[in-house]
Formats: C-alpha cells, structure tokens, sequence
C-alpha cells in the first residue's frame, strides 16, 4: 500500500474505501499526475489490463485446482523515471514547457542520442 501513501502526500488524493489502503486515478489523468510524479523523484510504473472479462471467465472454466481466479490479469507496461521521461498521448506536454521550481530551463529534455554506426572487421 506504499504506492497509496505516496499518492495521497505528494498527488493530494483521498484514500479509498476498503480494507487496504488504495488510491488512484482515471486514465485520462495519466499524463498530469505521472509528471508530476516524476518531478517528486518518483519512478512511474504503469499498470494495465491484460484480459478482458470474458477472458477471465475462460481462465476460471480452465481453473481445475485450487481457488479459481476472480479478477482480470494485469502487467506493468512500462516504468518511467526522469532519466527515461517518454511522451505519448497520454501525457501532459505542458511540462515540457515548464521551468523548474527556481525559474531555470526546462525540467525534461533530451537524455541521450545514440547512432548505430558499422564497424569495420578487426583482423588479427
């Protein structure tokens, strides 16, 4: 619930009802809170799901042994940090036009450019 507690100090969320503790946020909010996420120091690791379910239901029926499954699967797709910030349509682009907190340059930009050049044979 670690992930739940740092949504709640740094994003301002509310935590939700249930047993454990629990936070989050539509999709559409991805973009907005994920940067804001990584400019707290924090990695990004998007959560999505993996079946739909009608698939689940087809996994239940195949589930001989043991407590059948109850909830649809779902992956971490990717895991984003400052060092590796890519943008997509989800994404908030305004922070790319963003200065820092102290009135400097942008927080994002480019990391790295790597071109792959041919290297001759070594003879010896």
């Amino acid at each position: 619930h670690m992930d739940a507690d740092v949504a709640v100090s740094v994003l301002g969320f509310s935590y939700m009802k249930g047993v454990y503790a629990h936070a989050g946020f539509p999709e559409i909010g991805y973009g907005n809170f994920s940067s804001k996420l990584i400019a707290a120091g924090y990695k990004v690791a998007r959560v999505e799901q993996t079946e739909t379910p009608d698939m689940l239901k087809e996994r239940q029926k195949a589930s001989r042994v043991g407590q059948k499954p109850k909830v649809v699967n779902r992956e971490v797709c990717s895991i984003m940090s400052a060092g590796t910030r890519t943008f997509c349509y989800l994404d908030d682009v305004k922070s790319l036009e963003k200065g820092d907190e102290n009135g400097g340059g942008n927080v994002y930009g480019p990391l790295l450019a790597i071109q792959e050049v041919e290297v001759g044979k070594h003879e010896g």
